[in-house]
């Protein structure tokens, strides 16, 4: 389980200088960095929990792991809307317009058929 924890966050240290959209990144820095401690603070816990149920078996692992989640969920919801666009599948939005209006609809003036 260490070894899982050490392997993403290393993949995590490196995945900014090998991003396309490096500026981006670059102007969400704080968020990344916090998001990065906060799956860091989920590696530990998830240890932790596990040490302490091999110590006790009456230890309820989910309670703090979910806990643990539920924090992570907190923060990166909090985060969200102060972080840049980043790579993702699907088309960008143009200038102006948000990226689900005219979603499924015919434009106008085309022929009904």
């Amino acid at each position: 389980m260490p070894a899982i924890g050490v392997v993403t966050m290393a993949f995590l240290a490196i995945l900014p200088s090998i991003s396309p959209r490096r500026k981006n990144l670059e102007a969400s820095a704080a968020a990344y960095g916090t998001v990065m401690i906060g799956l860091a603070a989920i590696f530990l816990v998830t240890q932790g929990t596990i040490v302490a149920r091999a110590m006790d078996p009456a230890f309820d692992v989910l309670r703090w792991l979910f806990v643990a989640i539920g924090v992570l969920f907190a923060v990166v919801g909090n985060l969200l809307g102060k972080v840049r666009a980043q790579l993702h599948p699907g088309h960008p939005a143009r200038p102006g317009r948000s990226p689900t209006s005219g979603c499924g609809t015919r434009p106008t003036g085309s022929p009904a058929g």
